[in-house]
C-alpha cells in the first residue's frame, strides 16, 4: 500500500498530514475502520517510536481505538510492518524489526 491508497482508504485521511513509515499504514487503516465515518484526522505521525494520530474533535469511543493503535505500533516495524520493538539510537526512538534495527547504524539514517 502506498500513501495514496492509505489516504483513499478513509475520508478522514484525505487532507491529513501523514508522516509515518509504510509499515504502519495497515495499523492506520484498521484504526480508521473502527472510528466513526465523520471523524477527521489532522495529523498522523511517529513520535518517540509510537504512532500518534491527532483528530479534529473528540468522537465518542475514539480513546480506546487510538490507544490500541499506538500500543500496537510499538511492536510493529514502522518500515516493513513485521513484528518489532522500539529501539533507541542517538537519542531517537523508532519501532523496528531486527533487520531494520541492524540497518540503523550510528552512521546512517534508518530507511523508511
Amino acid at each position: 500500500m502506498d500513501e495514496g491508497a492509505l489516504r483513499s482508504s478513509h475520508p478522514a485521511l484525505r487532507s491529513a498530514a501523514i508522516s509515518i513509515g509504510r509499515g504502519w499504514y495497515g495499523l492506520v487503516r484498521e484504526l480508521f475502520e473502527q472510528l466513526p465515518d465523520d471523524v477527521v484526522a489532522s495529523t498522523v505521525k511517529e513520535k518517540d517510536g509510537e504512532l500518534q494520530v491527532l483528530l479534529i474533535g473528540h468522537p465518542d469511543g475514539s480513546d480506546e481505538a487510538l490507544w490500541r493503535a499506538a500500543e500496537l505500533s510499538r511492536y510493529t516495524c514502522a518500515v516493513c510492518g513485521e513484528p518489532g520493538e522500539v529501539v533507541a539510537r542517538r537519542g531517537w526512538l523508532k519501532a523496528v524489526c531486527d533487520l531494520h534495527a541492524a540497518a540503523w547504524t550510528l552512521d546512517s539514517a534508518i530507511p523508511g
